[in-house]
């Protein structure tokens, strides 16, 4: 799944694909942790997303990749809001 999104955002937004490669080590990290056992995928995906933002200066990211990171972080906000109202619909 991660690597799947990464390859188009890469296609289709130029994500730079230093920061691709970066984000798919850091869901390997995520893994070895527990994290996206913890979290789901997309939640795990919120957290990178954040993470990296955050981490910006520290990770080298550009502003470009920035502007994307914060657009898709909107995004996987809006999925995992979505899974939760569905989610709690159930009960």
């Amino acid at each position: 799944f991660f690597l799947a999104e990464t390859l188009l955002l890469f296609h289709f937004l130029k994500y730079n694909l230093v920061t691709a490669a970066l984000e798919e080590f850091l869901h390997g990290t995520q893994h070895k942790l527990g994290i996206v056992d913890r979290l789901g995928t997309q939640g795990a995906e919120v957290h990178i997303k954040e993470f990296m933002i955050r981490h910006q200066s520290l990770l080298g990211l550009g502003q470009p990749d920035v502007d994307i990171l914060q657009t898709l972080l909107e995004r996987d906000r809006d999925v995992l809001t979505h899974m939760n109202n569905n989610y709690m619909g159930r009960w």
